[in-house]
């Protein structure tokens, strides 16, 4: 249970460096391809329903299919995201970029459930200290992703691309991939493994009757 419990951890941790660079180039490049400040809230706000919608869907999905599948398909979207960002950024496309916006909270919404996988390994009085690990190697990523994403635009610069906003997506993508891996390496499933009433029955979301 300890290996699950580290690929979970370092999921997040590529999970909230992808989040990261999103936010941070998000609004910079709302900012570019509309030349005004309000884009970024706008930005934000097409997260924000896909991250609803995402948790909301994954969510059931989870309980039918188990956490891995579940998951990874949120590292899946997430993955998607930063390159459609990035052809929309290069293209000039603010519409693209909101349509990646959603795609990335979709994602981003389902990933997150990975603390409700986790809280399912373990007894009751140790899911508090569990998943608070598990936001404490998050924030890792979280802290980590704007300036690797600062970064990965400098070098962008100094090479010449055309459009050097562009190529911190491809850093959204790349730790999507990086998250993949850990989930699709979840074996067994979180779910198979899940401590205390919904060992002997069909899974329950914490508040479900």
């Amino acid at each position: 249970m300890r290996g699950l419990a580290r690929r979970l951890e370092g999921a997040q941790v590529a999970l909230w460096g992808a989040i990261g660079v999103a936010a941070a180039f998000g609004a910079l490049s709302s900012n570019e391809l509309t030349h005004r400040e309000s884009a970024a809230a706008v930005f934000l706000g097409a997260y924000y329903v896909g991250a609803a919608a995402g948790a909301r869907v994954a969510g059931r999905a989870m309980d039918r299919l188990g956490r891995r599948p579940g998951l990874a398909g949120g590292y899946v979207l997430l993955a998607a995201s930063g390159l459609v960002a990035f052809a929309a950024t290069g293209a000039g496309s603010f519409g693209w970029l909101l349509v990646g916006a959603v795609i990335l909270g979709c994602g981003s919404g389902a990933a997150l459930l990975g603390r409700g996988a986790l809280a399912d390994m373990h007894p009751p009085d140790q899911r508090g200290r569990a998943v608070g690990r598990l936001v404490v190697m998050g924030t890792i990523g979280a802290v980590g992703g704007p300036p690797l994403g600062g970064a990965v635009h400098e070098l962008a610069d100094r090479l010449g691309v055309g459009s050097p906003l562009a190529a911190p997506w491809l850093l959204v993508t790349l730790l999507a991939g990086v998250g993949l891996v850990l989930v699709l390496a979840l074996r067994p499933d979180p779910r198979e493994l899940a401590v205390g009433p919904a060992a002997s029955g069909p899974a329950r979301r914490p508040g479900q009757v």
